[in-house]
């Protein structure tokens, strides 16, 4: 009888019934968590900024999308694909693959700013330098282009569909998009001859 009344207790059928966390859901927050802590350590460890200040504006545009998005993450839970361990693990990765690549182009561009292009050399804020290797040398910004897949493929991996989170993936593509547009012609006013020989942000596109 006792029992009976313990499984009735609103606050015990609470956790009787706890619905376990969608696996794939789990999986997209995962990986946006490894991203968002990898982007903290870049912006503190790897990053060299100039003398220029970022506006009050943008600031707070960036603190509510990375609030956002794991909010947006969890609304498309009712939406999201079942996939299996296999996909799972694939689509892990590939988004892994993505985010250490774009690591690996940020890094490049923090050496830029050093004089001799060591990590240890004291960064100059009023230098910088055409970046050359790798993916510089078919586009002027790859870690956008990384940044746009990653988002894609989480949008993949969640659904093929219209869910919560592709608003979040339009903002990421347009925001990213007018970022590079903006990128290669600051470069094609400092370095001509070097940005017209390279495409914007899609190889052999655009």
């Amino acid at each position: 009888m006792a029992s009976g009344n313990l499984v009735q207790f609103p606050v015990w059928k609470s956790f009787v019934f706890l619905k376990v966390p969608h696996p794939t859901v789990l999986c997209a927050l995962t990986l946006l968590l490894i991203q968002l802590v990898r982007r903290l350590y870049e912006s503190k460890c790897i990053s060299v900024y100039g003398r220029s200040r970022m506006s009050f504006t943008h600031l707070i545009l960036g603190i509510s999308f990375y609030l956002v998005v794991p909010a947006a993450i969890y609304a498309s839970r009712t939406s999201a694909s079942n996939r299996s361990p296999l996909l799972l693990g694939m689509f892990a990765l590939e988004i892994s693959v993505l985010q250490y690549s774009q690591h690996l182009t940020l890094k490049q561009l923090a050496l830029l700013r050093r004089p001799v292009m060591e990590p240890t050399a004291q960064p100059v804020a009023d230098r910088y330098f055409e970046p050359r290797g790798s993916m510089f040398n078919y586009i002027v910004c790859p870690h956008f282009l990384f940044e746009m897949a990653m988002y894609l493929s989480l949008h993949l991996l969640l659904s093929t569909s219209w869910i919560p989170f592709s608003h979040m993936v339009i903002f990421v593509l347009v925001n990213q998009s007018c970022s590079a547009w903006l990128s290669y012609h600051w470069y094609l006013e400092r370095f001509p001859k070097w940005a017209a020989s390279r495409y914007v942000l899609i190889p052999y596109l655009w």
